[in-house]
């Protein structure tokens, strides 16, 4: 018996499937303080900024406010701002975080406008004017940790964004269900994801029970392929943004 259990554990040990933890709703609390909706907004007449429409989903990814999403989703606001004018490219954070719902939040806007764009790898990363770290709302964020090696089919995942213009999370859980080669000389990779994706899920984290980023949802399946969604996984990510680091300005702004 004792070398059954020794032998249970050298499995559960050498296969990283066997002994991956479950999406909990501690791990989901974990990466919710990260995400942000990606917004076209503009100033009421009291100076109030308010929201015209959420344009797709984008997390956290260092302490300078850098947030990525998928090149697409920035494509997408551009043509809201053709029809509206007056709105501007921002992302917005509760002032007491995404952890607990609450009816009547008070929100904090972080205007952006400078990102850099691989339209071939369908990424992007941006930088608020304002640095989310340095604001109120510093407490209640936090960056991902990437997970760039290959989880194998059947690795339970989850991803969570705003979709279907929703001003607040929504959360699902699925399984990686395959794989698809793509980019330049086949450099990179799609994870399959089996659970659809609605529209404005676009830029939202992939990740483990553990917490750890694995991709980012950039497709969702249509017609005969409805109940899917395509996610870039994190060694493109990683490649992508060890291309585009943040400027000495940007990191001399983080430590005052």
């Amino acid at each position: 018996m004792r070398n059954f259990f020794v032998l249970a554990f050298f499995l559960i040990a050498l296969h990283p499937t066997l002994g991956q933890k479950e999406v909990s709703v501690k791990t989901i609390d974990q990466i919710k303080r990260s995400i942000v909706p990606i917004v076209c907004g503009y100033l009421d007449d009291a100076k109030a900024f308010q929201v015209a429409q959420i344009a797709g989903t984008g997390f956290l990814i260092d302490q300078n406010g850098r947030f990525i999403t998928d090149a697409h989703v920035l494509d997408n606001w551009d043509r809201i701002r053709a029809t509206r004018h007056d709105c501007s490219a921002a992302i917005y954070i509760p002032d007491h975080g995404w952890s607990h719902f609450e009816p009547h939040v008070a929100f904090h806007y972080f205007p952006f406008v400078e990102c850099q764009t691989d339209s071939t790898v369908d990424l992007a990363v941006c930088q608020p004017i304002q640095n989310p770290f340095r604001s109120v709302v510093k407490e209640n964020i936090t960056v991902v940790s990437f997970d760039n090696q290959v989880w194998p089919e059947g690795t339970a995942i989850a991803f969570v964004g705003f979709p279907l213009e929703s001003t607040a999370p929504i959360n699902s859980k699925g399984f990686i269900g395959g794989f698809q080669i793509v980019g330049e000389n086949n450099s990179g990779f799609d994870y399959i994801v089996d659970k659809a994706a609605w529209p404005g899920a676009s830029g939202s984290p992939v990740y483990l029970g553990n917490g750890k980023v694995i991709g980012i949802i950039r497709e969702r399946g249509q017609n005969e392929a409805s109940g899917l969604a395509w996610a870039r996984s994190a060694s493109v990510i990683v490649d992508f943004l060890s291309k585009h680091p943040a400027s000495e300005d940007q990191n001399q702004q983080k430590n005052p």
